[in-house]
């Protein structure tokens, strides 16, 4: 896991980046999607487009949607997630509410795309429908004045 959750900015340059470029080098950036196994990445994006010019990043459920988007400043994909760990015990009401500030915090300017981290199995598929409802409701981009779910 080179994110940093786990490392600091000097030791994911120096442990860490060599390998991410050397892959990227490898097979090219076109279509890719930078994921790091889940650890946050906020501190760690200007430096991987820098260095590989991946142009989308998958971001943990911590990292701040908008802050994620203007770091790459509309030269990349960010994918907002939900902690979808939570889906677990969460209600109707609470899932609706984090769908609609993850795509609040991220609409803005496009560029921007809803994902899920895990899934884990014993989520009630009750409470996955209600996410997805929620996310096609809240993600029209038209719709961005109203994207609250209070």
């Amino acid at each position: 896991m080179a994110s940093a959750t786990f490392l600091t900015l000097p030791q994911f340059r120096e442990l860490a980046l060599p390998w991410i470029r050397r892959d990227f080098k490898a097979i090219g950036t076109e279509g890719m999607v930078y994921f790091n196994g889940g650890g946050v990445i906020n501190s760690q994006i200007e430096l991987i487009m820098e260095q590989t010019g991946v142009g989308a990043f998958y971001i943990n459920p911590l990292d701040d949607i908008a802050e994620a988007k203007r770091i790459v400043g509309g030269k990349a994909l960010v994918a907002g997630v939900i902690n979808d760990i939570k889906l677990i015990n969460w209600g109707t009401k609470a899932i609706e509410k984090d769908v609609a500030r993850i795509m609040a915090a991220g609409a803005p300017g496009g560029g921007f795309l809803f994902g899920t981290l895990v899934m884990p199995l014993c989520i009630p598929e009750e409470k996955i429908k209600t996410m997805l409802e929620a996310a096609f409701r809240y993600g029209q981009y038209p719709n961005n004045a109203t994207l609250s779910a209070d």
